[in-house]
């Protein structure tokens, strides 16, 4: 049996992406996919970058927590919820403490990322 798996999904919570946990889960469904991770970026420290551009705002992670879940429970699709972090130069201390609030909500699966030079997205 061939496995199929995306582990890099993002919902329209972090700004560059469209569609919400329950249609990429329908989508993988119908795809042949045996397991997605859903891992929308989690929010930037204060003042680093345009928020809706990047990366969910801090008050989502909990709705974004229930509503992957939901989309998970009743899925043939094993759904994984993650979040994908931003290493930033000497803003290790705030992306720490946001990064333990999303496991303290329930993320389980946390993927490290570099996108931003300073403060230029250069991947944008």
């Amino acid at each position: 049996m061939r496995e199929l798996i995306d582990c890099h999904i993002h919902t329209a919570r972090c700004g560059h992406a469209t569609g919400v946990a329950s249609e990429y889960v329908q989508a993988a469904e119908k795809q042949g996919l045996t397991a997605i991770v859903i891992c929308d970026h989690l929010p930037l420290p204060d003042g680093y970058a345009p928020q809706n551009c990047y990366a969910m705002p801090l008050d989502e992670i909990e709705p974004y927590v229930s509503e992957v879940l939901e989309a998970a429970a009743t899925s043939r699709v094993d759904v994984v919820l993650g979040a994908e972090a931003d290493w930033i130069p000497e803003r290790e201390a705030e992306t720490a403490a946001i990064r333990d609030r999303a496991r303290r909500a329930g993320i389980r699966v946390m993927l490290g990322s570099v996108h931003f030079v300073d403060e230029w997205a250069f991947d944008d």
